[in-house]
């Protein structure tokens, strides 16, 4: 019968406890940078069209919101009815969603002082063509008008008379006058003047989609520590430690309803006018 050494009863022995002891399930954590990148951005110049079938509805993401703070916090009384409701409707009601981008940064003193801060972005998906949206016309004009003149003059004149008499004995007389007068007028006169006008015309084709918008949100909690009303900092570190039923921070999306829009899909020049 074939010996084995210790060493090798030691390794079978190690390899068998290991086959036995059950392998602990990977922990799950959420990935804040694959969930925020659900939908795509708005995109630029994005211009919102009136539609019966626009339904953003800004309250539903204060529910995600509420829902995820009583994930982080054990007994949360809720987002609605405070400044970060306000401002969430605000942004996602306000029709054109000019705001893409919603910080969040508000104390709840409610119970024990709590800061809450995080991120909601306005993104979209499953945008859909409704057909051509019409035509913007852009014309461009110019033009210009000059003159310009020259003239010289001059004028001069001269005069002057003389005058004898003799005695009685020769008796003469002369006298004599004179004058000269010349003028002289030189003049040149240039004038010129133009005038020009140039135009360009292009035509704006617009697109017009409808689309899905969504909320992406970052959440974090913390505790606010500075406050005067700890008196026993033992107590309310005990109760901070049972009322926090989870991790500090997670990441959602929910969709908050319909929206319609229209962007710029290129410039062509205008037709040339019938002759």
């Amino acid at each position: 019968m074939e010996r084995t050494t210790s060493l090798e009863r030691n390794a079978v022995q190690r390899q068998a406890t290991a086959a036995r002891t059950p392998k602990a399930a990977p922990a799950r954590t959420l990935n804040r940078n694959v969930l925020q990148r659900r939908g795509v951005p708005i995109p630029a110049g994005a211009r919102a069209i009136a539609s019966a079938q626009n339904s953003v509805d800004g309250t539903v993401a204060v529910s995600k919101l509420t829902s995820m703070g009583r994930i982080l916090w054990r007994g949360f009384e809720g987002f609605q009815g405070t400044p970060v409701e306000r401002q969430i409707v605000n942004a996602l009601e306000s029709g054109n969603l000019s705001t893409r981008s919603i910080a969040i940064n508000w104390t709840d003193d409610r119970g024990l002082n709590k800061v809450w801060t995080g991120t909601v972005n306005v993104r979209m998906e499953n945008p859909q063509p409704l057909g051509a949206g019409g035509t913007g016309t852009t014309t461009g004009t110019g033009g210009g008008s000059g003159s310009s003149g020259t003239s010289t003059s001059s004028t001069s004149t001269t005069g002057g008379s003389i005058g004898a008499e003799g005695g009685e004995k020769d008796k003469y007389k002369v006298s004599g006058s004179g004058s000269s007068s010349q003028a002289d007028t030189q003049g040149e006169a240039q004038s010129s003047s133009g005038s020009q006008t140039t135009g360009a015309t292009s035509n704006d084709t617009l697109q017009r989609y409808t689309c899905t918008i969504v909320a992406d949100i970052y959440l974090k909690m913390t505790m606010d520590v500075s406050g005067s009303d700890y008196v026993n900092p033992f107590k309310w570190g005990m109760y901070a430690a049972e009322a926090m039923s989870g991790p500090d921070d997670m990441s959602d999306s929910v969709a908050c309803g319909t929206w319609t829009y229209e962007v710029s899909t290129g410039y062509a020049p205008a037709p040339a006018a019938a002759h």
